[in-house]
């Protein structure tokens, strides 16, 4: 299918759409930075200008983008007087963006003819904050997931699906290792439930299963309940491998990421996830998710993963999280080793439905919606 440039429409061109991208730092391994760079390496027909969270540099000239650093709402007043940018998306959490809403309104009141598009993952239902300051200000609410588009429609906004997507080319399958290696990577935030996996692997030997266990994980939720990852297995399952990297915020390494993959037999991801980018990433690494079935990460996953049951579930701020049963989590890990023919069915098939979710595609998907 040849490509048709987004800025052309009906068959007549219009001038390059100038694009503001607000999100957090493209140069780090957070989910927002992963998909905000590899949509905006491959957009075409369009002046970009990256403001990135958490980036503290020079300004920086990349091919199809030009990245800034931004620290408050007045600093985003200020580039959008100098760019006056037609379109302003803004990629990240709804809470943080409520933050925003003042900014957001300032500027629908000062330019009115200003596209203003929220991009943001939508965990659960109902959000308990006030969200229709934030969400009226939206000319366009994109969100990663059918799943998160429910939950948003609710509560009475419409959506469009733009999902994530991976590169075949760097996350593909690999010899594994002898050793059956569960793995998890991801933040340490309590809605990832590490500490409950680290629980189940403990199950795993108690029963006699010499089964590894690997985190990688980064933390930055400081709270005074949230456990010491490490002091928690150090006292729980004491073989427990934990990489505290910080992987978040490591140098750009697709490649690292992807060997990470490649030494899993199973990814452990039982999160409520808006997405769950880590299972696709997983996926074309031709290792098999063990998630819960609910969530965005259902309707990525499908039938290529194992579904551990729920135990009961938490009504949060972002919404109703589901909480992993942990014997459950621990039986399905024995299942998957003791049955190695049946998890390598399982990898080749999520191998190919992965390869229906590539950068191209879901590019290709973002430039349609920009027009309209």
């Amino acid at each position: 299918m040849p490509f048709k440039p987004f800025f052309i429409k009906n068959g007549e061109a219009t001038k390059t759409k100038r694009l503001m991208w607000i999100a957090p730092n493209p140069y780090a391994q957070s989910s927002f930075s992963v998909v905000s760079r590899e949509l905006l390496k491959r957009l075409r027909g369009c002046k970009t200008l990256y403001l990135g969270q958490h980036y503290y540099e020079e300004p920086r000239q990349e091919q199809n983008f030009t990245l800034v650093s931004y620290f408050s709402g007045d600093h985003i007043l200020h580039y959008i007087e100098v760019f006056k940018p037609d379109i302003i998306l803004l990629f990240q959490s709804p809470a943080y963006l409520t933050k925003l809403s003042p900014v957001l309104q300032i500027i629908k009141k000062n330019s009115p003819d200003t596209k203003i598009i929220l991009y943001m993952p939508i965990e659960g239902y109902p959000l308990t904050f006030d969200i229709n300051p934030l969400f009226s200000t939206a000319n366009q609410i994109l969100v990663p997931s059918r799943y998160s588009q429910e939950c948003l429609q609710k509560h009475g906004f419409k959506s469009e699906v733009l999902y994530h997507a991976v590169d075949p080319f760097i996350f593909k399958s690999a010899q594994k290792a002898k050793e059956f290696i569960v793995g998890s990577i991801a933040s340490h935030v309590w809605r990832k439930q590490l500490t409950r996996t680290i629980d189940a692997h403990r199950l795993c030997l108690d029963k006699g299963f010499n089964i590894h266990l690997l985190i990688v994980a980064s933390t930055y939720d400081f709270a005074a309940w949230q456990p010491d990852l490490k002091k928690y297995a150090e006292i729980t399952s004491p073989k427990v491998w934990i990489n505290q990297t910080a992987y978040l915020n490591l140098p750009v390494n697709q490649k690292a990421i992807a060997r990470l993959y490649n030494q899993f037999h199973l990814l452990a991801q039982p999160s409520t996830e808006a997405f769950g980018l880590t299972c696709l990433e997983a996926m074309a690494s031709g290792v098999v998710p063990i998630i819960v079935n609910h969530g965005g990460s259902p309707e990525i996953v499908g039938d290529c993963g194992i579904y551990a049951e729920i135990s009961d579930y938490l009504d949060t701020y972002i919404g109703k999280i589901a909480l992993v049963n942990v014997q459950s989590l621990a039986d399905k890990i024995i299942w998957a080793h003791q049955h190695p023919s049946e998890l390598e069915c399982l990898a080749r098939k999520a191998v190919e439905r992965a390869k229906q979710l590539t950068w191209e595609h879901i590019t290709n998907r973002l430039e349609d919606l920009l027009v309209d």
